[in-house]
């Protein structure tokens, strides 16, 4: 068997603009939901992607803990390196997939630290 014999044909689903809702957050929630009910494992996790202070990009699999209007919230140690990437550039990158479903949804914005009561150093939020 090659790599060329494992590819798929996607064909399940075509995104049609009209089809799409205007607000991101809501399209989000509603293929999420999708993504829940067709009983994707682990539809909340989600690949972080951060860059080094030496320019390198880094990713690793987290996990989606809230979704609000003001950004998608993750957990992690400020300490950790990914913590100390996105110290030093707030720019990160979310991608959840859903191959079941073809679905996809790549999110690019900055992290914003979120105050929460017994867990300062463990909340972030992308916005």
């Amino acid at each position: 068997m090659t790599l060329a014999d494992l590819r798929q044909n996607y064909e399940q689903n075509v995104l049609l603009e009209s089809q799409v809702d205007p607000d991101p957050i809501k399209q989000f929630k509603h293929w999420f939901n999708d993504a829940v009910a067709g009983g994707i494992k682990e539809p909340n996790a989600m690949v972080l992607s951060t860059v080094d202070a030496r320019h390198r990009p880094s990713s690793r699999t987290v996990l989606l803990k809230d979704l609000t209007a003001e950004g998608f919230t993750f957990f992690t140690n400020y300490e950790s390196g990914k913590g100390r990437d996105i110290a030093g550039n707030p720019a990160v990158s979310l991608l959840f997939v859903w191959l079941g479903l073809e679905r996809q949804v790549h999110i690019n914005g900055s992290h914003g630290n979120c105050p929460k009561p017994n867990r300062p150093t463990t909340l972030s939020a992308v916005r």
